[in-house]
């Protein structure tokens, strides 16, 4: 009796012990952002939004005060740009270059529906490039600095590490 009682319990701790990923953390986010104050006082916010990736080399965010680890911009001031429709390519610092192609369209699908693809092209030594696919979002927040000016980003797009490989 007491030892189906341990090997029962035994069997519920194994059952109840977190998920391990496997692979890569990384994560990037296609996102828009939105100045948390006018840059210049008296203005339109909305003058200066930008569409930008923000990275996360240790995983998604936890909260929406999160930063990423690097973030580059796609289009800084300009209302029509977007992710949909043709290949973009963001300059993410040091980390090197991020490749995406999103789907025509793929703003109207469900969130966690398959938008389309990227690739991380490092620029450190020993380049490599990580490949990634991309979900529709709408709804993880972040923050990030651009210009000195604080800017909190909606991700459109949730893109994380198909490399199995990458730590």
């Amino acid at each position: 009796m007491f030892r189906t009682l341990a090997l029962l319990s035994l069997a519920t701790l194994a059952l109840a012990a977190p998920v391990e990923v496997q692979g890569s953390k990384h994560v990037a986010y296609l996102a828009s952002c939105a100045p948390d104050e006018c840059p210049i006082g008296f203005c339109d916010p909305s003058d200066f939004n930008l569409v930008a990736a923000g990275y996360f080399a240790n995983g998604p965010p936890k909260t929406g005060t999160a930063t990423p680890t690097t973030f580059g911009t796609l289009s800084a001031f300009v209302g029509n740009s977007q992710w949909e429709g043709a290949k973009k390519t963001v300059r993410l610092g040091i980390t090197g270059s991020l490749a995406t192609n999103i789907q025509a369209g793929a703003n109207k699908l469900k969130p966690s529906e398959i938008a389309g693809d990227a690739a991380l092209t490092t620029s450190l030594i020993g380049a490599s490039t990580e490949p990634f696919v991309c979900f529709r979002d709408g709804t993880t927040k972040f923050k990030a600095m651009y210009e000195g000016e604080r800017y909190t980003c909606t991700a459109d797009y949730y893109c994380p590490s198909l490399d199995l490989g990458a730590q």
